[in-house]
This record gives C-alpha cells, sequence and structure tokens, in this order.
C-alpha cells in the first residue's frame, strides 16, 4: 500500500513493469552494492532525482518488506509474457 500511496510504480519498475525515471527495484535487495542499508538510507535521503518522501518508520518498514518479498519471489522479464485478450498474461 505504500508503493501505491507514493505512486512509486510512477518512476521505478516491478518485474520491468512501471516507470524509467529510476531503476528496477524487483532485486534491489541483492543486488551487489544495495541491500537494506543502501535502500533505507535513498527512503530516508533521496536523490538529485527522487525527493524524500518524509516516510513514517512503519511506512518505510512496510516498504522495505514489500521490496524484500518482490526480491524473494525472483525476477519476470514482461517481454517473455504475452498478454491475452482477458487481460491475462502467459509465457511466450
Amino acid at each position: 500500500l505504500v508503493w501505491q500511496k507514493y505512486n512509486c510504480q510512477a518512476c521505478h519498475q516491478l518485474y520491468g513493469l512501471g516507470g524509467y525515471l529510476g531503476p528496477d527495484l524487483t532485486n534491489i535487495y541483492s543486488k551487489k552494492g544495495k541491500g537494506e542499508a543502501y535502500i533505507k538510507a535513498i527512503i530516508s535521503s533521496g536523490t538529485k532525482q527522487m525527493p524524500s518522501f518524509n516516510l513514517q518508520a512503519s511506512e518505510k518498514k512496510q516498504l522495505l518488506d514489500f521490496l524484500k518479498m518482490a526480491n524473494a519471489s525472483g525476477i519476470a522479464d514482461p517481454r517473455n509474457f504475452k498478454t491475452q485478450m482477458n487481460g491475462m498474461i502467459q509465457s511466450k
């Protein structure tokens, strides 16, 4: 819900889907040189392109938990799927 509340998908992707201003965050936890400490620092202070959203401690924890679950789910490249007429996807 925090991901949606702050419209993170406008700039970031999960599984290659979303905006392109920021990086895909699907596997940010396991990416070399990144991880939880890196994510906390970026969320707390922002960057040149990403504002600091002044998240509450509970929101930070929820967002970190969400990104950790996304990381654990593996990877998915939307180019490897085709969209069916009903909006569902299947492997090509």
